[in-house]
């Protein structure tokens, strides 16, 4: 299995400060307290022990997303998860967000050459990050700052943002 993304794949921060640590990644980490999808999917497959790559790099945007699938196809990955947009959406101005049409095109592009590529039956799974979501319930504009940074501008995220309009974000596949 190959987890792409950002730094939310990579399992950034998860270990300690500014460093990336994989084995506590959502999508391939071993680490079981993580109940990742490689610890799951490694539980009723024994095969698939030691069989998890990460190619996810913090702070990647979409434009980097191909050269991560070329990695994982490379490995014949059967199983793959992608989450990625943050660097994309979450910048200090709107005009700085990488355009939705755009956004779409470069992961419809990478999600088409998965498919085409990986082994028959291999499975893609695509997220995108909600930011509302990330910093709900947190505790007024300090927490928003901790986990977006000083400046970031999320139009709408006040609630759930239209993902499209305000995030500027496209879904590769079905929320988590």
């Amino acid at each position: 299995m190959a987890a792409l993304g950002d730094s939310v794949s990579a399992g950034f921060n998860a270990c300690g400060w500014y460093v990336s640590c994989t084995s506590r990644s959502w999508s391939a980490g071993d680490n079981a307290e993580v109940r990742s999808h490689y610890v799951r999917l490694a539980e009723r497959g024994p095969s698939l022990r030691g069989h998890n790559r990460n190619f996810a790099v913090p702070g990647a945007t979409s434009a980097d997303l191909m050269g991560q699938v070329d990695k994982a196809i490379a490995e014949k990955a059967e199983y793959v998860t992608i989450l990625l947009g943050a660097q994309d959406a979450c910048v200090p101005t709107e005009a700085a967000m990488t355009p939705v049409a755009l956004f779409r095109r470069r992961v419809e592009a990478a999600m088409g050459r998965l498919r085409a590529e990986l082994p028959g039956g291999a499975g893609v799974r695509g997220e995108h990050p909600r930011p509302a979501q990330a910093v709900a319930g947190g505790q007024g504009q300090r927490d928003r700052e901790d986990v977006l940074g000083a400046g970031a501008h999320l139009p709408g995220d006040a609630g759930q943002p239209d993902l499209d309009q305000a995030g500027r974000c496209a879904a590769a596949g079905p929320g988590a």
